[in-house]
């Protein structure tokens, strides 16, 4: 448990070393192979102040102001990004990614998201979007 704690500690790239050494059971013992397997779908979700201050920094605009809801439990939390489910001043359903700070894809002075229109949400006729 310290190892996958130290990596998760240490960032998403630490992470995502984990989740690549967890699939190499012939080199692990089963049971660290076993705890650094949590790091596929158990990592943590960061702070939502952090997401509220990233979002308002890229739209430029308060959360309220770009989306009619917006849900700051995260749905889904990986080494890399977190997912929120939220809704767009016209109603259409959507899912906003937001990168981890120090993620392999973010850039050293900000975070980036995207806003996504997936098919699977209930009540959504669009298709997706990147």
């Amino acid at each position: 448990m310290r190892l996958r704690l130290a990596l998760e500690t240490l960032g998403p790239i630490f992470v995502k070393f984990g989740q690549v050494l967890s699939t190499r059971r012939d080199l692990l013992p089963a049971d660290l192979a076993d705890e650094l397997a949590k790091l596929q779908d158990r990592v943590p979700p960061f702070d939502s102040r952090l997401v509220r201050q990233t979002l308002e920094r890229v739209y430029q605009r308060r959360i309220e102001e770009v989306f009619g809801q917006f849900d700051l439990e995260p749905v889904a939390s990986a080494s890399v990004a977190q997912v929120h489910l939220a809704r767009l001043k016209d109603g259409t359903a959507a899912a906003v990614k937001v990168l981890r700070r120090g993620s392999p894809r973010s850039s050293a002075t900000t975070w980036r998201c995207c806003i996504a229109r997936p098919t699977w949400y209930s009540g959504c006729g669009g298709t997706a979007a990147g």
